[in-house]
């Protein structure tokens, strides 16, 4: 693999606000014009917490001031089961988005 492509593909992920930061990054050919990349990717943990914190704060003020308990229960427990979905979620969204900048700036 061109040192140049693995470069720019180290720069793009760099360049996602939710990448705290890349290490052992490889690259080997596989074929014409095919190769296979992998590193580790190191996520701010604390911007997608306080990210998904504030959307939980929201709900959870409207749901406060529902007028039946009944409502607000099922509303808080959902909620709060859903959480750790929602990070793994937001993780494999920020994955997705960063090999799709690859893609186009690549031109793979």
């Amino acid at each position: 693999m061109e040192l140049e492509i693995l470069n720019d593909i180290i720069s793009i992920i760099k360049k996602n606000p939710y990448v705290l930061s890349i290490n052992q990054s490889k690259g080997v050919n596989t074929g014409t014009h095919k190769f296979r990349f992998s590193t580790n990717i190191v996520f701010n943990e604390e911007k997608i917490r306080k990210e998904l914190m504030e959307d939980l704060e929201e709900r959870f003020d409207r749901i406060t001031f529902e007028p039946r308990y009944d409502d607000r229960e099922e509303e808080l427990s959902e909620l709060v089961s859903n959480m750790p979905k929602k990070i793994l979620n937001e993780i494999r969204i920020q994955v997705r988005n960063n090999f799709e900048i690859i893609i186009i700036e690549i031109n793979l």
